[in-house]
């Protein structure tokens, strides 16, 4: 019983929710690149763009990972508060594997707060 909310690139917005399965039919989507976002109670919003065809169903694979029970990402005012360090490669700025959850609770943060710009 997901959300599933799709934009186009008109820009035209549609929404859905997907059955037991996971799986959504929005009909009458123009050809084109659209964002699609993913929305469940409790866990993380996802969302990817998937290029639609005309007359072809198109099939997006979305993943939802769990909200933490432990919130790690927080906002304070005007700032997001991180209780947990981002992990690099030693003289890189490449992100380690074991800082992906945290990105990812970042990433949804921002997805379910749009007003935050910068």
């Amino acid at each position: 019983s997901a959300t599933v909310k799709l934009t186009d690139a008109q820009g035209k917005e549609y929404s859905a929710t997907s059955d037991a399965t996971g799986a959504f039919r929005m009909p009458d989507v123009q050809p084109g690149m659209v964002k699609i976002r993913v929305e469940a109670a409790n866990f993380m919003t996802s969302g990817l763009e998937v290029e639609v065809l005309a007359n072809q169903d198109a099939r997006a694979n979305v993943s939802l990972n769990k909200r933490p029970k432990i919130a790690s990402v927080k906002i304070a005012g005007n700032e997001l508060k991180l209780s947990k360090q981002i992990n690099f490669e030693t003289d890189s700025a490449k992100i380690l594997g074991s800082s992906n959850p945290l990105m990812d609770e970042i990433a949804d943060v921002l997805r379910r707060n749009p007003n935050i710009k910068k």
